[in-house]
């Protein structure tokens, strides 16, 4: 697993998990990053936009992955690469999406 915290400033923390972790472990780990709890709707989670770009990142291009460790290393030079901009970029198009998504009654919003 990994661990990802995002804000205004950008991508500041990363953290590989190996294994599993208990629902106290999470709780803390949540707590003591801030993060925002938007949960409920992707449309309006910037965490999990900020992942969507990240998995299209990865996803660019062949790359033969030949042990575990290859796709911690990959992450790593991703994430590294997202700019302060890009993170703001979500953050700032919030409004815009809270709107399509309360227009949509809740529905999904592209």
């Amino acid at each position: 697993m990994v661990w990802l915290t995002i804000s205004s400033e950008g991508i500041f923390h990363i953290e590989r998990i190996v294994g599993s972790i208990s629902s106290e472990t999470y709780s803390d780990m949540i707590t003591n990053d801030a993060l925002a709890a938007f949960h409920t709707s992707t449309d309006l989670n910037t965490v999990e936009n900020i992942w969507s770009l990240i998995v299209r990142r990865l996803h660019t291009g062949y790359e033969s992955l030949k042990n575990e460790d290859e796709p911690w290393a990959k992450i790593q030079r991703v994430v590294a690469a997202i700019t302060k901009e890009e993170v703001l970029s979500y953050i700032r198009s919030m409004e815009n999406r809270l709107l399509n998504v309360v227009q949509r009654q809740g529905l999904y919003a592209q």
